[in-house]
């Protein structure tokens, strides 16, 4: 069951999530890329994984808007989890990456 499945059940341990939490779900960020044919990379070719430390407005759209959300949900402490949930090349099974970076950056 994922994750959206998940917070939509109607049963007692959903609702009490829903209760306490509001879940950001953002979708894939490169449709560009993979209506080309491409898996993980956009349409200019980059794997936007690579680029979240400092991604540019103008060359990673999509990852410097999903970094300024999390930046701008940090500054007003509201952000409990942040968790990556993607395929991996290299990976079989269920793995997941989190809550590893510091966040205490400067929002601009």
């Amino acid at each position: 069951m994922g994750i959206i499945s998940t917070i939509h059940r109607n049963d007692p341990q959903a609702k009490l999530l829903r209760q306490h939490f509001v879940f950001l779900l953002i979708p894939m960020l490169n449709p560009d890329g993979v209506y080309h044919g491409f898996y993980r990379l956009d349409i200019h070719g980059q794997n936007l994984n690579r680029y979240y430390r400092m991604p540019e407005f103008d060359k990673q759209p999509a990852a410097y808007a999903v970094r300024r959300v999390i930046q701008h949900l940090h500054a007003d402490n509201r952000l409990f989890f942040y968790c990556d949930f993607h395929a991996h090349a290299g990976k079989k099974g269920c793995f997941l990456y989190g809550n590893a970076l510091n966040f205490s950056m400067q929002v601009e």
